[in-house]
């Protein structure tokens, strides 16, 4: 499914960027082509008013000035004097240079001549642009041409001078397909750009369905063991004396307990994800709250011969706006915890400190210690460092819920090395 909307993503990016830089593209080119062919067109006007400018100051036309104008083929030059074209070399004899001609004044006298062209008593030139038709000679090419009239003493000369421009439009094709070939070339860098984008952006998702995956499998797995105990215990009770009838059902009310603590457990964990735990904040005073959960475990720690510490500052603490039931619930996890993994003969140490801006809660243990491998996971959910410990009140979900908590108060829970062994877990608020 998620490979599926990388793919979708990574392609509907793609496009997106992509149609635009085509846009881009097609604009830059039809203003880059419309002044390229402006100033191209310009400059052949440029040259034909030298070019006629100086035929007005000679006497007459040579064959060697007409083949001056076409040499490399630069120009194509018809002189008409008296109704007859001027003849000058073998090319003059090649029928399709003519028919060229014909092609041009044809197309000349359709769409310019107005008739202004006759009896004029001073030059007149006109420039234009034609296609020529496919021929032999010509093969469609493109023409700037011009058409001149120069009056004279014994008539008006006509020329018409031709300038072959599919070399130019060939450079603008190239100029088209090289940009053709950067946008291929850009939407295929586009398309792993966004490829790896997509799946940096879609990497949270997949680690939440991994995590959500997990958590359904672990409540499964917390969820078997008291559940088959409970059918089983059930399942014995028409078969058994009413003794132990009462200890089957007494078991069955542990394990539905048990049952019932975890469910609870899962559904503040699922009202934190979707910010729905309420928190009633008031003004707590901190060190009493303190106090009073390490009275609660007096008896739990004296059982097991660990030595419970308190470290109050000196000087009276301003009150906190938190969750008093909340917070409360935090120090139990800690202390829970930190009772369940500290041995015979350890101590646990619960302080309190204030400065300017914050409040710091600690707990510190001289337990088994937590690895660093085990520290990047702690809060995870149904997380256990130690398998030893499968003890029914312990389902990886504490330190979740503390971590979410303090998380909705806007704090920070960490977790550090006791020195000399063991860890200690601060709350900061």
């Amino acid at each position: 499914m998620l490979k599926k909307v990388h793919l979708r993503l990574t392609l509907l990016c793609t496009a997106v960027i992509g149609v635009i830089l085509m846009i881009i593209t097609f604009l830059y080119l039809y203003v880059s082509e419309t002044n390229m062919k402006s100033n191209h067109f310009l400059a052949f006007q440029n040259d034909m008013k030298n070019i006629l400018s100086s035929l007005e100051n000679q006497s007459y036309i040579s064959d060697h000035y007409l083949a001056s104008l076409e040499a490399g083929n630069r120009y194509l030059a018809f002189v008409e004097d008296n109704g007859s074209f001027l003849l000058y070399g073998n090319i003059i004899e090649n029928e399709e240079r003519f028919r060229l001609l014909d092609e041009v004044k044809t197309y000349y006298e359709t769409h310019y001549d107005t008739g202004s062209s006759s009896g004029i008593l001073s030059s007149y030139h006109k420039e234009f642009t034609y296609i020529s038709r496919e021929t032999d000679y010509t093969t469609g090419q493109n023409y700037y041409a011009c058409f001149a009239v120069l009056p004279g003493t014994q008539g008006n000369l006509k020329l018409y001078i031709l300038a072959p421009v599919s070399s130019f439009y060939k450079q603008l094709d190239h100029q088209r397909l090289l940009f053709i070939g950067i946008n291929l070339l850009a939407l295929l860098l586009l398309y792993l750009f966004f490829y790896r984008l997509t799946r940096y952006l879609l990497r949270p998702v997949v680690n939440n369905q991994k995590k959500q995956t997990q958590f359904v499998a672990s409540a499964s797995h917390e969820l078997r063991t008291p559940l088959a105990v409970i059918l089983s215990s059930a399942s014995l009770l028409p078969d058994v004396s009413r003794e132990e009838q009462k200890q089957f059902c007494n078991t069955i009310i542990q394990e539905g307990n048990v049952m019932k603590r975890l469910l609870s457990e899962m559904l503040l964990l699922a009202s934190s994800d979707n910010n729905g735990m309420e928190l009633h904040k008031e003004d707590t005073e901190l060190d009493t709250l303190v106090l009073n959960c390490m009275e609660t475990f007096e008896p739990l720690a004296r059982e097991k011969h660990i030595r419970l510490k308190t470290l109050l500052p000196g000087e009276s603490l301003p009150p906190c706006s938190c969750d008093k039931n909340r917070m409360e619930q935090v120090l139990s996890i800690l202390l829970h915890n930190a009772v369940s993994y500290t041995g015979s003969g350890g101590s646990i140490t619960a302080g309190i400190e204030h400065n300017k801006k914050h409040f710091l809660i600690s707990v510190a243990d001289t337990g088994v210690g937590i690895s660093d491998e085990d520290k990047k996971r702690i809060f995870e959910r149904f997380y256990r460092g130690d398998t030893s410990h499968n003890a029914k009140e312990h389902f990886g979900l504490g330190l979740s819920i503390a971590w979410q908590i303090v998380k909705q108060h806007g704090g920070k829970l960490r977790v550090e090395d006791t020195p000399g062994g063991g860890s200690t877990f601060i709350v900061e608020l």
